[in-house]
């Protein structure tokens, strides 16, 4: 606060004759009285001082708010400038990602359709061998099974000679 000169008239002689009428030493009285007059003049505000200290604090909020506003708007067109550069960078890196995941998908694709060859080619060659195996045993089984028939038509055969002979001879 600007010192200004004080229009607060106190009359310091009447003061200390007042306190030493009430019963206050006089030196006490001199010292008290000294310790209020310096105290209004440093801690006293006039109307004057109170609209100049007004004045003083408006102008430098306007000034505060000027360069708030300015540090603000610098701040927020660089963080508008910082956020699209990290959405283009985001949106460039989510395309290489896009890309590399693309060829990844390919690639396990083919890998897995030459294992699902490779294993229906083996597959292929086992039910072959399956199929040639089960050939033989069924060609094995019908020639065991016509011979069979075939002895044992003979056989039966033989009994009805026998028994026809025997008829005959009765």
């Amino acid at each position: 606060m600007a010192e200004s000169s004080s229009v607060l008239l106190f009359d310091t002689q009447r003061a200390v004759e007042d306190l030493v009428a009430t019963g206050v030493p006089p030196e006490q009285a001199a010292v008290i009285v000294k310790l209020q007059s310096h105290w209004a003049e440093r801690d006293f505000a006039t109307g004057e001082d109170i609209e100049r200290l007004r004045t003083d604090v408006g102008g430098d909020v306007e000034r505060l708010r000027a360069e708030v506003g300015g540090d603000i708007e610098r701040l927020r067109t660089d963080l508008t400038g910082d956020i699209e550069r990290l959405r283009a960078d985001v949106a460039k890196d989510m395309a290489h990602l896009r890309t590399d995941v693309a060829k990844d998908i390919a690639h396990l694709r083919a890998n897995l359709e030459l294992k699902i060859e490779a294993q229906g080619t083996a597959f292929g060659k086992d039910l072959d061998a399956l199929r040639g195996a089960l050939e033989a045993r069924i060609t094995e089984t019908a020639n065991t099974t016509i011979k069979w028939v075939t002895g044992a038509q003979v056989g039966t055969a033989a009994v009805f000679l026998a028994a026809l002979l025997w008829a005959l001879k009765l």
